[in-house]
């Protein structure tokens, strides 16, 4: 998942900056010779996307720029750089394991994002919130965007609709909008003059005010139906969380352990690809964060496929390379198909301290 020495020295890729201070990083390609900051480029930001760009675009010097720090357990970024194509596949998010959310503002420049049958224009003054496990393909203009990317866990609990984040588009003349996209350009601008308590703290005041935006444009939209559907939908899904070991779990069940009919299961999870498609993703997806963790490198793939439902490891690794392409041996394995190493004159003098972040958010 890592270029640079970082990964090939085994160095501690935990957060770290100046004694006591939140740390800091600048990513920039702008001191490489012109031939080989594109490729430099595309090794890097590959610890989170896969990026391409037409030869012409950068054969002759390619300018890309990140600046992060960390809020407590979140990566606040800032990301300049040129016209290209940023995608997020099944192979991808099965490599680097991000199970998160990414708020994004749009500064200057613009891009269109397809997720799905979905495409949204996503201009400058707007935001977009993407779930990381999910796909997309998004075509940008030249920009300077400010992302914070937040482990699912430390957001979902302060969501009405956890689940319902992906590709929700918000203009800055909302009010909750505006304030929280000021609140972040401040934090950003005093990176690396902060405590690490002090970014800590901003980092909690960053959940409650996203919980905020994204709750409030629910309010204004749903009806009070809608409010107690959703509500209903998030009480399945956290039964479907908690039994994702049983292999009884089925749609009937669900439907009689939540009181209502097959009908209406069958109906709410309509959108999300249906019930079964639902409680399968959800496996898969909780499996590959199993399977990277180093708190389960001891269990074998047997004792993975059964503590997510799968009665063999055969039906899993069936299953799994169907979503993912690869096996569960792979990933276990570390026979991943990484991009190439980058064998560039003076890469190996960039920061890269955010890729470690990156890799340290999703273990």
């Amino acid at each position: 998942m890592l270029g640079g020495d970082a990964a090939s020295s085994g160095a501690d890729l935990s957060p770290q900056g100046r004694r006591g201070f939140a740390p800091e990083a600048l990513f920039d390609v702008g001191g490489l010779v012109p031939q080989d900051q594109f490729g430099v480029w595309k090794e890097s930001i590959a610890v989170i996307f896969d990026v391409d760009a037409p030869r012409n675009d950068w054969r002759d010097g390619f300018g890309a720029r990140i600046h992060a720090t960390m809020l407590g357990p979140m990566m606040l970024a800032r990301c300049q750089t040129q016209a290209q194509i940023f995608t997020r596949g099944a192979g991808r998010i099965s490599q680097d394991g991000l199970d998160h959310y990414m708020i994004q503002f749009y500064e200057t420049g613009a891009q269109r994002v397809v997720s799905g049958s979905r495409e949204i224009d996503h201009p400058a003054s707007t935001m977009l919130v993407y779930d990381l496990a999910r796909e997309m393909r998004a075509t940008a203009d030249t920009f300077s965007n400010l992302s914070l990317i937040i482990p699912r866990e430390l957001l979902s609990e302060r969501l009405i609709a956890p689940d319902d984040q992906h590709m929700r588009h918000f203009t800055c003349q909302q009010p909750t909008v505006a304030i929280l996209w000021d609140f972040l350009r401040g934090a950003m601008v005093h990176a690396g003059n902060m405590s690490l308590s002090e970014a800590e703290n901003l980092g909690v005041a960053a959940l409650t005010l996203i919980a905020a935006c994204l709750n409030a444009a629910h309010d204004e939209n749903l009806s009070h139906e809608q409010v107690r559907n959703l509500a209903r939908m998030t009480a399945v899904r956290r039964m479907i969380q908690t039994h994702l070991a049983d292999p009884d779990l089925t749609p009937e069940w669900l439907a009689a352990e939540a009181g209502m009919s097959r009908t209406v299961l069958y109906r709410m999870f309509e959108p999300m690809g249906g019930i079964a498609g639902y409680i399968r993703e959800t496996r898969l997806r909780r499996a590959l964060q199993h399977l990277l963790s180093p708190q389960h490198q001891q269990r074998s793939l047997l004792e993975i496929a059964l503590m997510h439902g799968y009665g063999s490891d055969t039906a899993f690794g069936r299953a799994f390379k169907k979503r993912f392409g690869i096996t569960p041996r792979d990933v276990r394995d570390g026979q991943l198909p990484f991009p190439e190493r980058a064998a560039m004159a003076g890469h190996d003098r960039l920061d890269r301290q955010y890729e470690g972040w990156l890799t340290y958010l999703a273990s």
